[in-house]
């Protein structure tokens, strides 16, 4: 733990500060490189603890914007997803669930680079079935993001609600997945010792950056994290598939 708990801590203070400027896109910054370095077992129920306590400091600013019947939908599927996710890091290779994480990385970020240009507007009734695919991907990788995103994006959601409704389904989300996995008995020690250690630089990172972007051009910052992510997402499938495999990856 005493060589890894630097580069976690730095992970960390990286994922707040993206979570702070745009709302989203810290577990899917995270979550890559964090499996590169701690079992899965250990990232994801970690990553569910440093994910709530964030969305909880951006919460406490944009609250007022959250739909309550949309969120409870979003919300309600998403628990019925998480269980299914927790599950499947016990029974699916991890060289699978790297492989499937670089996927939906680079899938998203590249949607997202063109969804600029989309004129799609979906329907309300369809928020089950994105909250449910959110549960199952936050249970398995905390990466809850990428259906959320499309979502509020093809609902033409303002950037105001579109924040706050992120926010609201992570909180619930959050404590969902940690019971789970308290129950999966995922919550090691390790979890607590990284988790102690990374909040208090992650929460004030997450609070400086929402001050610093303020006045920013948030798409030009958005777009810049997308090509980062799909970055990570080939360097995750790089190592998915390079000789030595995962459990040299993802070695505690």
């Amino acid at each position: 733990m005493n060589e890894t708990l630097p580069w976690v801590i730095l992970i960390f203070v990286g994922a707040g500060t993206v979570r702070g400027a745009v709302g989203f896109g810290d577990a899917l910054f995270a979550m890559p490189l964090l499996a590169m370095i701690l079992p899965l077992r250990t990232a994801t129920p970690l990553m569910a603890v440093i994910a709530f306590f964030a969305a909880v400091v951006i919460v406490l600013r944009d609250w007022k914007h959250v739909e309550i019947r949309s969120a409870a939908i979003l919300t309600v599927s998403g628990m019925v997803g998480i269980p299914i996710g927790i599950r499947m890091i016990r029974v699916v290779d991890e060289a699978v669930v790297l492989v499937i994480l670089g996927i939906v990385l680079i899938g998203f970020a590249g949607w997202n680079l063109r969804a600029k240009e989309s004129d799609w507007q979906i329907s309300r009734k369809l928020a089950p079935m994105f909250g449910l695919m959110a549960g199952i991907l936050g249970g398995a990788y905390n990466t809850s993001g990428p259906p959320l995103v499309i979502y509020g994006t093809l609902r033409r959601w303002e950037l105001s609600r579109f924040r706050a409704m992120l926010q609201a389904y992570c909180i619930v989300g959050s404590v969902w997945a940690l019971s789970w996995h308290a129950m999966e008995g995922n919550l090691s020690q390790d979890v607590f010792v990284y988790s102690a250690w990374s909040l208090p630089l992650v929460i004030v990172a997450t609070m400086v950056a929402q001050r610093m972007t303020e006045g920013m051009d948030r798409q030009r910052f958005v777009t810049l994290v997308y090509w980062l992510l799909i970055a990570l997402g080939i360097g995750l499938l790089w190592n998915a598939v390079a000789p030595g495999g995962p459990s040299e990856v993802t070695a505690n």
